[in-house]
C-alpha cells in the first residue's frame, strides 16, 4: 500500500504546484486506506478534500442556523404565555442571558466559525458553555461529522470515529480499519497501530509492500510498534509519567 506515484503533468489547462506540508502518520495512513477501499488515487482524495470539508462545514452552519430558528420560535411561544402569569416574575418566561447566548451563536454562524470557537468573544462575560464542555470533542463540526459517520456505518463492531479537533490540536479520527486488518494479514491488534497512526504505512520497507507479503509485513509492524512503545515508555520515565503509557 505504497504512496501513489503520480505522473500528472502541468498543461495549458491544468496548472499544478508542489505543496510542502508535514502531516501526522494517522492522517497519512488514513489517506492510503481510503484510497485502497474506494480504488481512487490518493491525489484525487487530496484534491477533493477542500470540497468535502466545505460541504460538511456548510451543512454544520446550516444545521446550527435551523436549530436557532427553532429555538427562536419556541422562545416567542413561551414569552406569549407570560400574560397568564401576572402574579409571577417575568423571569419565569424570559431569559435575557439566553438571548445574549443566542445572539453570539448567530454571530458565530455568520462568521463561518464551524467549531464555535468565537462564542466566548465579546466585551462582557457570558456563561456560554456547559460545565463539562470539551471544545475539541463536542464542538459543532465534530458532532456533525460523527452524526454522518453513524448514519452510513450501520451496526459494526469497531465503527469509524472522529474523536477530536480543536484550535490547538489537529483532527483525530480512525477510519477504514478493515483495510488495515486485511493489509496486515488479519492482525487486528496490529491494525490498531496503523489506524491510530503509531506506525506509518510509508515506513514499511518497499520489499514488504507486495500483496503476498502480508504476514512479513505484519511482523515488521509488530516490531516497529514495540520499538516505538519502548521509546515512548523511556521518554515518559524521564518525565516521571511512566504510569500513563503511550
Amino acid at each position: 500500500m505504497a504512496d501513489d506515484a503520480e505522473t500528472d503533468t502541468e498543461t495549458a489547462f491544468s496548472f499544478r504546484s508542489q505543496l510542502n506540508v508535514r502531516i501526522s502518520h494517522e492522517t497519512r495512513n488514513a489517506l492510503a486506506l481510503v484510497s485502497k477501499r474506494y480504488g481512487v488515487k490518493a491525489l484525487d482524495i487530496l484534491e477533493l478534500a477542500p470540497l468535502m470539508f466545505h460541504l460538511v462545514a456548510a451543512e454544520t452552519l446550516k444545521e446550527r442556523s435551523a436549530r436557532l430558528n427553532e429555538l427562536d420560535l419556541a422562545r416567542n411561544q413561551i414569552s406569549d404565555l407570560g400574560r397568564h402569569f401576572p402574579h409571577v416574575s417575568e423571569r419565569m418566561v424570559n431569559d435575557w442571558n439566553g438571548e445574549e447566548i443566542e445572539e453570539r451563536e448567530r454571530r458565530s454562524i455568520a462568521a463561518c466559525d464551524v467549531r464555535g470557537d468565537l462564542l466566548d468573544t465579546g466585551d462582557d462575560f457570558v456563561d456560554t458553555r456547559p460545565m463539562d464542555y470539551d471544545d475539541g470533542a463536542a464542538n459543532p463540526f465534530v458532532s456533525q461529522v460523527r452524526a454522518r459517520l453513524a448514519a452510513v456505518q450501520g451496526n459494526v463492531a469497531e465503527p469509524d470515529s472522529f474523536s477530536y479537533w480543536s484550535d490547538g490540536s489537529g483532527p483525530s479520527y480512525e477510519i477504514c480499519r478493515a483495510e488495515a486488518v486485511a493489509y496486515l494479514a488479519g492482525a487486528a491488534e496490529l491494525a490498531e497501530a496503523v489506524v491510530a497512526g503509531r506506525v506509518g504505512l510509508h515506513e514499511i520497507p518497499k520489499e514488504l509492500r507486495e500483496p503476498a507479503m502480508g504476514e512479513a509485513r505484519a511482523k515488521w509492524v509488530e516490531e516497529r510498534a514495540a520499538e516505538i512503545g519502548k521509546r515512548n515508555a523511556e521518554w515518559l520515565e524521564t518525565l516521571g509519567l511512566a504510569d500513563f503509557g503511550l
